[in-house]
Parts: C-alpha cells; structure tokens; sequence
C-alpha cells in the first residue's frame, strides 16, 4: 500500500490547555475517499497534521508518503509551502497536492511553486476521489475536473465542474479522527459542524458565494450523528460551518437536537455560528433556544458596512436601520447579547461614511460590540478579480498575518494575507483614522470604560456618538506621558499597515502569553492602572459642552460598573437610578432619569488573584456575554 498523508495545520489557543479543532476539511476528504474499498486497499491513510510543529519534525516522522495533500487558509499557508518543498526534496516521487480556500485559478501557483504537483479548485471531496483513483489506475489526470497538473513540465488546468453532492460520509462517524483523540487524551478539541454548504449571496468581498453559490442540506440523518458524536466524545466547543444557519425551516429542529443533546449528556457546551441576515424569526428562535440553554454567548447582526454606495458596489443588502433597531431591542429584552461586524475600506466606503456609520449603528441600539475587521483580498472573492480592483482603486499590501488569541510561537514561518489599504474613496490615512475610532469605540463603549457617559451625553445633550469618540480620541493622542494609555502606539501601529507591517496586537505577559487585539489589549492597560484613568479622563471631560454635576456623577458609576480583577470591597451610593436610564437607553426604549437613592455594591463578586486569569475569562471568554459590566453580569445594585 502507498501512503497518504494530509496536513490542516492550525494554532492551538493558549490560553486553555491545548485547545485546538479537529482538521474537518481535511477530514471530509479522506472520509469520502476511504469509503471507496479500491481506494483503501490500495492506499493506506497514514495520518492528519493538525499541530502547528516544526516543518523538519514533521517531516522526520513521514514514512515514504506517496500523497501529501494539504488544505490552505490565509493562517497556514506560508507553513504548508515550507513543508511541502523540504518533503519534496527528501521525496522527489511523492505528489504534493495543494487545495484549499487559498488555491484558485488565477494564482499561477503551479509556475510559482514548481514543487506542487496537483492543485485542487473548490470543493475537494469528489475530485480528491477521482485524482487518487487516477493516480492508483495510471489514467491522465487532465480527465479529472478541477485541477491543476504538469503535463511534459507543463501546467494545464481541467474542466471547471459544479460540484453537487450531499451525501459525504462524515469523518466523525467514520472514525477519521480516533486516532488523533486516542493519541491526545489531554487535549481539548473542538470540533466543525456543517450542515450545509454554499451561500446564496455574491458580497464581493466573501469567497463563501463565489466557490459554493448553491446551497445543498446534508442528509439529516448525518447531522443528528455528528451531534451525536461531539456529545459522546465530550466536545466542548463546536464551530457552525454554515453560511447561514436558520435559512432553512429545518435548522430549528437542528438546534432543538443541540439543545437536547446537551441537557442529556452535557457536551457540546457552546456553539458559534454564522446566522442568516434574512428569516428573522427563526434565526430569532434558535438565539433564544441557544441562549436559554446556555450553548451560545450572543448572536450576530452583522451589517459590514451602513454605506449606501459600498453595499451596491461590493453586491450586499442590509435590513434597514428600523428593521436592525427593533432586532437589537427585541434582542436585549430577553437578555440575548448581540455584535455587529464591519469590514474596513470596502469600495464605496469614505471616512465621513465609515464615521457616522459607528455613530448610526451605536444610536440604533448596539450597545455590545462592534467588530470591526480589515478588508482582506480572498482568493476566490471578486475582490481579487484584477478588473474589479483596477475599476475601484483598490490597493494593498502584503501583510504578516496574526491570528489574535494565540500564542507567540511560528517556527520563524511568517503567515501573509492581502490587506485594502486604500481605494478610490478612502486614503490609506484615512482608513488608519478609520481603523483608530474603531479600536477607542471598541474600547471604550462595546467595553464599556465610557459608554453610559456617551448614552448620557447622546439622549441629554444631543452628541452624536462618533462626535464623542472622535473627541475622545484626538484628546487620548495628546497624552503621551501617561502610565494606562497605549493609544499614540496603537495609532502609530495602524499607519504602519500602509508599509506592510503589521503590529495591530499588543502583548503583554501581564496578561498571558496571548496576541491581543488592540482595543482588549488597550483596555487591560487601563484596568492595570484604572484609579489614574479616571483621574485623566475627568479633566478631559471638564473641558467639553456635556460637563455638568450629573455627568460626574455618571462618570463616577462608569467607574464603579465595570467589573475589576479585584472589586471594590465597600458601596457606592448614587443619587440617580441610573440602572433604569440605561438600560432603558440600551433597548430603545428610554426613560427619564429619574432622582432615587441607588447603591453599586461589587463586594461579593469574586476576585482574580492573577491579572491573566481575568483577561482570559472576562476580557476574552466574557466579552460577548456581558461579564464586563457588574450591573449585567451580577445585578450589583439595590435601591435605596
């Protein structure tokens, strides 16, 4: 028999004790292949390399591979490329096969990497099937649809073909990764879930449309199995791999099985998944079901951008502003934390755009989080057409690729990824001031250092919320002598993405050995010296329009809200019910503030002996599910 080996390689989360996922994609492939008894009579599945190792360990433990096939994504293809050549070079006859979310047609990978022998487009069950047979037969490869080969030396690519199964055997229940849990005991895997594949829209800067636009349901019956067997393997934390999960009248009854899988056996714990934009009640019943039963800490309103112009151009439709109002309202009455994402720099977006976009989505109710990603360049988005980037001014930059939340260790192999820096609407400075307003928001209202001054200052003094924070953050640049503030670095960082390099992290050991986003890193750095800030910031305040005795009052319970390391052990006696007002304000549902006697009192909540142990559970774990703020989390407050 002639050996296969598969490679996914991703970074394990070092914040738990080895926490890493399953390779499902890899695992898909060999499932759909080894089901075929000519396949697994003639080669042998030797093993999936799933750890993030030393190229030269990995390769001293392969035994005389005939296939090397690896799946690519932005984090992990640089690595597959270096693995690949030095096999290569100790296996001259051994076919590398590279496929992939990284791997398209237009890449000329094959003439750039002369080493890769076979590239996979799109979907690779089927057609890694068919390559092996054809390999194990000695037919041409040119008969097999989708893929890239070397004829007399010479690239030639196949067919393009739609692929339509629905009928894959999974890899769970075809026991692809027993191994790996027998050969592990102490690791904590998660795990993928996917119940169906495709997306029906075509946002130009997504690859999820353009590779699958049609969506095909797996068979039911293989999805109650999976879920079945995360529970009896004690899989804590599962990964939706839809595009949309509650399209589809039949996702109810995918999430009543989770649920009821979970009451029975206790596993899976917690899921994360992509919900649909559209079907607003049933995605509604499922973040309620899941929420109830504790297996998802918030639900996405993702909106990616509020700018008429960059929606048309990149071919993506928002719900409107009173539709996304009522939702987030609906939302936190029944205590179901939610986020919305952003893309940074897409066509059509201006500075002034992008600005009073994050004041329109603030003032329309998302109090929680706002993510706020950068463009990158898919391979196989239309974003990567070179016509479309030419048309739209689109330029980039190659830039080092940090996955946030991991550790420090790469192997010296640095991971790239095609970042926008700039169009024909937005300058590169502009979208590093872009980027900075999204880290201060970030920082200081989704995490809620400043947010009830904001509400306070937006519902009493009429100041729109990207008024105040562009305020606060020209003012936060000026004040480079100070102990809690890292923002003139952080701004300094940003703008050197235009020369390709990427620092937007911060690490602190401090707070563990965790690559931090900047707007989590920046907030640990103010709690770390939290007496100080609002000393600070309070003088800033006393200089702006919204200054008054109720503001220092509300700036006092901002202060006394956000949840420490270590709490506040004595009471805070407040002259205004401020808990009414503001939650109030955060349903879209205000109310006067009214003058009665309240007291915060934090005494009771536990405390953190070790700064890094707060970051990760209320910073990282806790961020989406509330746990910043006392008055959400525990109720901290009485009246009277």
């Amino acid at each position: 028999m002639k050996n296969v080996y598969f490679f996914q390689v991703s970074d394990a989360f070092s914040s738990r004790s080895d926490q890493i996922y399953l390779p499902y994609a890899a695992g898909t492939l060999a499932a759909e292949a080894w089901s075929d008894p000519e396949i697994s009579a003639y080669w042998a599945l030797k093993k999936i390399i799933y750890r993030r190792e030393s190229p030269e360990s990995i390769l001293a433990a392969l035994e005389q591979p005939a296939v090397a096939a690896f799946s690519n994504y932005v984090w992990n293809f640089e690595f597959n490329l270096c693995t690949a050549r030095l096999i290569k070079n100790r296996y001259p006859d051994c076919r590398i096969v590279f496929g992939g979310h990284n791997v398209s047609r237009a890449q000329n990978l094959a003439d750039r990497y002369p080493f890769i022998d076979v590239l996979v487009f799109g979907e690779g069950e089927e057609v890694f099937h068919r390559l092996l047979l054809a390999l194990m037969r000695g037919e041409a490869l040119c008969e097999v649809p989708n893929i890239e080969y070397r004829e007399n030396g010479v690239p030639r690519q196949t067919a393009e073909r739609p692929v339509c199964g629905t009928d894959y055997p999974s890899p769970y229940t075809m026991g692809i990764f027993d191994p790996i849990l027998e050969e592990n005991p102490g690791t904590r895997f998660s795990a993928i879930l996917e119940t169906n594949r495709g997306c029906p829209y075509h946002c130009a800067f997504c690859d999820w449309g353009p590779m699958n636009a049609k969506v095909r349901q797996f068979p039911l019956s293989r999805v109650a199995d999976d879920i079945r067997w995360f529970s009896e393997h004690r899989i804590d934390y599962i990964w939706g791999a839809d595009g949309n999960f509650g399209l589809f009248p039949r996702d109810r009854q995918i999430a009543e099985m989770l649920v009821e899988t979970k009451k029975r056996t206790g596993y899976p714990q917690q899921i994360k998944v992509n919900y649909a934009k559209l079907n607003g009640d049933n995605v509604f019943y499922i973040t309620k079901l899941f929420a109830e039963n504790g297996l998802s800490k918030s639900t996405t309103m993702s909106l990616q951008s509020t700018s008429e112009e960059a929606l048309r151009i990149t071919g993506r439709k928002n719900v409107s502003d009173d539709v996304f109002s009522r939702l987030i309202s609906v939302y936190r009455r029944y205590r179901i934390p939610t986020y919305t994402e952003l893309v940074l720099a897409l066509p059509g977006e201006t500075k002034q755009s992008f600005f009073e976009g994050i004041g329109r989505i603030i003032a329309s109710g998302q109090h929680s989080v706002i993510e706020v990603y950068d463009c990158i360049v898919l391979p196989n988005s239309t974003l990567a057409d070179p016509a479309y980037m030419e048309r739209y001014g689109i330029r980039t930059v190659r830039l080092p690729y940090v996955q946030q939340h991991t550790s420090s260790v790469n192997f010296n192999i640095t991971e790239y990824c095609d970042t926008v820096v700039a169009t024909n609407t937005m300058r590169a400075d502009e979208r590093a001031d872009c980027r900075y307003l999204a880290v201060v928001v970030q920082c200081f209202h989704s995490m809620g250092l400043l947010r009830d001054l904001a509400i306070y200052a937006h519902l009493e003094k009429g100041t729109d919320y990207s008024v105040f924070y562009a305020g606060l953050a020209k003012w936060l640049l000026r004040q480079t002598d100070k102990e809690w503030n890292v923002f003139p670095s952080v701004y300094s960082k940003i703008r050197l993405v235009d020369r390709g390099v990427n620092e937007q992290f911060i690490y602190d050991p401090r707070f563990g050995d965790v690559y931090w986003p900047m707007d989590e890193g920046a907030f640990l750095n103010i709690i770390a010296n939290y007496d100080a800030f609002f000393a600070d910031i309070e003088e800033y305040l006393q200089q702006t329009d919204i200054w008054d005795d109720v503001a220092r009052e509300v700036l006092l319970y901002c202060k006394a809200v956000v949840r420490l390391p270590k709490p506040y052990r004595f009471p805070i006696v407040f002259g205004y019910h401020f808990p009414q007002y503001f939650s109030g304000a955060m349903e879209n549902a205000p109310v006067p503030l009214k003058k009665q006697r309240i007291t915060v009192d934090t005494s009771q909540i536990p405390e953190y002996e070790r700064f890094s142990d707060y970051a990760r559970e209320i910073v990282w774990f806790g961020r989406r599910s509330q746990k910043l703020n006392v008055i959400e989390s525990h109720k901290a407050f009485r009246e009277g």
